[in-house]
């Protein structure tokens, strides 16, 4: 147990130590081919892909060039029944998936992050 809790704690720790900046975000059109990536990311971890539905979405560009695919996405659970819609956020840097919050409440968080316009991104060093 306590070999655990010391583990956890170290993950914590290092975690922390990652510099970030803020970074200036604004609307942008979203491309199809964006959307195909975000959606297909999402898809790829769902026991049921195919049953994923997707709505409201909605595209950012940071000042460093990055797209930032926002909007929500419901799933079906073990039972094949539909959970409920959940916000998703995804930051795409040249043709890959950067950052990927969704599932975890984090989705919600980086979209009101791009919508007033900054997020915070990591310091490249």
């Amino acid at each position: 147990m306590f070999r655990r809790i010391c583990t956890f704690a170290l993950i914590i720790a290092a975690s922390a130590c990652v510099a970030t900046e803020p970074v200036s975000v604004s609307p942008a059109p979203l491309s199809p081919s964006d959307l195909a990536l975000a959606e297909g990311y999402i898809r790829e971890t769902l026991r049921d892909p195919d049953g994923a539905r997707f709505r409201r979405p909605e595209g950012f560009r940071t000042g460093q060039g990055d797209r930032i695919v926002c909007g929500e996405y419901n799933a079906t659970n073990g039972f094949g029944g539909y959970v409920g819609y959940t916000p998703y956020y995804i930051r795409i840097r040249g043709d890959f998936v950067d950052i990927a919050h969704f599932g975890n409440g984090l989705g919600a968080v980086g979209c009101d992050k791009a919508r007033s316009g900054e997020v915070q991104v990591a310091v490249s060093g």
